[in-house]
């Protein structure tokens, strides 16, 4: 009698055992999939011998996490919102990116997880007809097999999200935060439906709740879709304002490059003309009519002026005609050259430079007169590109106008210059930043080699 309920309980201590050790590899796997979503989604690279020293520090981190809080917090949704304030914590050393991406993905993470509980929980219901509660407690190898089952559906979750999320990295911070409230929204209406008292059919209760979470997931995704369908399509309309301004450039060029050979034509007929009555003046002996001519011929040909010479014809086109305008608006120009365009593309620098010396001087046509002054810098080393233009300003730039948003009238034909400058620069691997100092404003952007 002793030996065989000796060997009873030796045997049932063998699958307790069992159970707990598959219920504590589950939780490894969980905490694994779960941290290797939320970097994924952050960007990080797991491939590198950092990513991976995250990825199981974080996880070891959340097992402790786990371990800790399931006896602690009983109720349901507390240790939910208990494991997206630590990935949102771990996030913030682990990761560089946005402090509203990385709320994102941590509640999102969380979020699908649940829904994978839930759904796991419905299915077992409505198969074995009866709660998991006590469906575990009648077989003890039950539990770990759902919450294993669970993990599996969380991973394929996970990667089902990660390929249908590729676009999000175009997505502006508006946008990241309008997808944050929707899914804190479902999120707390997912766990407050949990406290919804129930009727006697707990099936029929459990799959309407289920459903319930479903049509909260299918709004998120509705709202993901829309969010990225209408970024591309302003993604778009700003590729095709960049061309009409790349196409608007090599017409501006054309057109300058007829009208100055056009004028070295009537400057060439035209002194011949000139000298001819200089000989005569000369013979005649009037000196003050000939200084009086030449200084009027002089003003006649100085038409556009060359203020910089960059090895591109194109480039010096468009720069020096933009130089020529601005100096007669009364703005004093000064310059600073020292580098090689070799490796820009002459429409590009078109374009970081027009835009630049247009918005430099819309702004210093608002200061008075004689106060209206425009530096360029351009500047090349080893490994980068380096192009500022100050300008004098009237005011506080970024108290008036903190977007640096266009101040002309039609603003959906305009406002695409501060775009266009960054987009430039990030073309090329660089950065576009603007800064004020006293009465002078000034872009500065980085392009890399």
């Amino acid at each position: 009698m002793w030996e065989a309920v000796s060997e009873n309980t030796f045997s049932l201590f063998d699958v307790s055992d069992l159970a707990c050790m598959l219920i504590w590899l589950s939780r490894i796997f969980q905490a694994l999939i779960f941290t290797r979503f939320v970097l994924k989604f952050q960007y990080t690279d797991l491939d590198l011998t950092a990513g991976k020293l995250k990825l199981l520090s974080g996880a070891a981190l959340y097992v402790i996490l786990l371990t800790l809080a399931d006896p602690v917090i009983p109720f349901f949704g507390g240790t939910e919102a208990v494991s997206v304030v630590f990935f949102f914590l771990l996030s913030l050393p682990f990761t560089a990116a946005k402090l509203y991406l990385k709320a994102f993905s941590s509640l999102l993470c969380v979020f699908a997880g649940a829904i994978s509980q839930k759904a796991a929980e419905t299915f077992s219901l409505l198969i074995f007809n009866r709660p998991s509660e006590l469906l575990f407690a009648e077989n003890i190898l039950a539990e770990p097999a759902v919450f294993a089952s669970v993990q599996l559906i969380n991973l394929a979750v996970f990667e089902l999200i990660l390929r249908f999320s590729r676009d999000r990295a175009n997505l502006e911070k508006k946008e990241w935060l309008f997808l944050l409230w929707i899914l804190i929204i479902s999120f707390a209406a997912v766990i407050l439906s949990e406290y919804i008292p129930k009727g006697k059919e707990k099936g029929f209760d459990s799959l309407l709740s289920f459903g319930v979470t479903l049509c909260f997931c299918a709004v998120i995704i509705i709202c993901f879709n829309m969010t990225v369908k209408l970024n591309r399509e302003k993604e778009e309309r700003e590729k095709t304002k960049l061309s009409d301004q790349q196409n608007e450039f090599r017409k501006h060029y054309a057109e300058n490059a007829v009208k100055q050979y056009d004028e070295i034509k009537r400057i060439r007929h035209d002194m011949k003309h000139s000298y001819g009555v200089i000989q005569t003046l000369l013979g005649e002996g009037k000196t003050e009519e000939i200084f009086a001519f030449i200084q009027k011929n002089a003003e006649l040909i100085a038409g556009v002026e060359i203020f910089m010479d960059l090895g591109n014809d194109t480039v010096n086109s468009l720069l020096n005609s933009k130089l020529s305008d601005a100096k007669r608006r009364g703005i004093d120009i000064i310059c600073n050259a020292d580098i090689s365009l070799a490796g820009i593309d002459e429409v590009d620098i078109c374009g970081l430079l027009g835009n630049m010396i247009d918005n430099a001087v819309e702004a210093c046509e608002k200061c008075a007169e004689g106060k209206r002054v425009m530096e360029i810098t351009m500047k090349s080393f080893e490994e980068k590109y380096l192009f500022e233009v100050s300008n004098s300003v009237s005011g506080n730039v970024f108290e008036e106008n903190s977007a640096l948003n266009t101040t002309k009238e039609e603003k959906e034909l305009h406002g695409f210059g501060v775009k266009s400058i960054r987009s430039v620069a990030e073309k090329y691997g660089g950065s576009a930043c603007f800064v004020q100092e006293g009465n002078m404003f000034r872009c500065d952007a980085v392009l890399m080699r």
